[in-house]
């Protein structure tokens, strides 16, 4: 009974062995590749903290767009209903790329929100 579990026990280890290595050797990837994906998943993961800690910004931004456009009334109401749901908006998407960082999604770590930052692009 006991040579029975030995041999599966380094049954067991063989295939265990023989798993971790076949990855290792059909990994292609160059030290660039490697580079890039470290610094776009830093990238995306330092954008999404930032999104959805500043989120909130977005009230005062749309308030701020909708008065140089209109008038400061108008600013004022719409604006902060426009920012409002921009809020949401930049709040979820700063959520979505910090939970995912480690997938290049979008293509190769792309923001999913433009402007990138809410304080990019004030006219």
């Amino acid at each position: 009974m006991k040579k029975y579990f030995s041999k599966i026990f380094i049954a067991l280890f063989a295939f265990a062995l023989i798993g971790f290595a076949v990855p290792a050797t059909s990994f292609s990837a160059t030290g660039s590749d490697i580079a890039d994906y470290a610094v776009g998943s830093g990238t995306k993961l330092t954008r999404g903290v930032v999104n959805a800690s500043t989120g909130w910004v977005e009230v005062f931004r749309g308030i701020y767009e909708k008065t140089i456009k209109h008038d400061p009334v108008t600013g004022l109401i719409y604006g902060s209903l426009y920012g409002t749901g921009m809020t949401v908006v930049r709040t979820v998407s700063g959520a979505y790329e910090a939970g995912s960082f480690f997938f290049p999604t979008p293509k190769k770590f792309k923001s999913t929100i433009s402007p990138e930052f809410v304080w990019e692009d004030l006219e």
